[in-house]
């Protein structure tokens, strides 16, 4: 079997979609789509069943995903591994953050970076869901979270604390309460998807 047919099948099997899947891989919907074929072929096994709505896997295809992840689990590391040998690094890195730690500790810290390491390009990607680094789509990431799954070398490099802060103009319109700091007060914060935060979860329980 061809790992690069299986490339073709993970893609396919993650989006449920030939044309993401291309989209991807950087080639056509129908080399995607011949490439599966060739792939059912070879093994004699229907891996998907074809939907208009999208690609959904069998259970054989769903056994086959679960090889599939592990083999592919080993080429990056393998990939990860003969990278490290190259004494003078260069290349892409990919930089999994928050918008707020992108804006606050990442960007003022490019110039120290880039002079310190001129060979690699860092792409630097922002978003509050975690990105499967085991899956490449990222190779480093900074969060406030402590992942909870993956083969991971996790490195604490600070500690945060929180406040609730206020305008003075507001907070003069809108004067203390006795025993309720934040009575009478309008707050912006964060919705139900990101009460996973540290932050969320601070004010859920100091400010409930």
């Amino acid at each position: 079997m061809d790992w690069n047919d299986l490339k073709y099948f993970l893609a396919v099997a993650r989006s449920g979609s030939l044309t993401q899947a291309a989209t991807e891989l950087a080639v056509s919907q129908s080399t995607v789509s011949r490439r599966i074929t060739e792939l059912e072929q070879s093994i004699g096994t229907i891996l998907f069943q074809r939907h208009q709505t999208g690609y959904f896997v069998t259970d054989e295809g769903g056994e086959l995903l679960c090889h599939a992840e592990r083999v592919e689990e080993s080429i990056m590391a393998l990939e990860r591994g003969a990278a490290g040998l190259d004494k003078k690094p260069a290349g892409s890195v990919r930089l999994a953050t928050s918008e707020n730690l992108a804006t606050d500790l990442i960007i003022p810290a490019l110039p120290a970076f880039r002079e310190r390491y001129p060979g690699i390009c860092l792409e630097i990607i922002t978003s509050t869901v975690t990105a499967e680094l085991n899956r490449r789509e990222a190779d480093i990431a900074l969060r406030v979270v402590r992942p909870s799954r993956g083969n991971l070398k996790v490195r604490r490099i600070g500690h945060m604390t929180y406040s609730v802060y206020g305008s003075r103009g507001y907070l003069e319109r809108h004067p203390h309460i006795d025993g309720e700091p934040l009575g009478g007060r309008h707050l912006i914060t964060w919705d139900d998807s990101h009460g996973f935060m540290p932050a969320a979860a601070w004010l859920a329980r100091e400010h409930p």
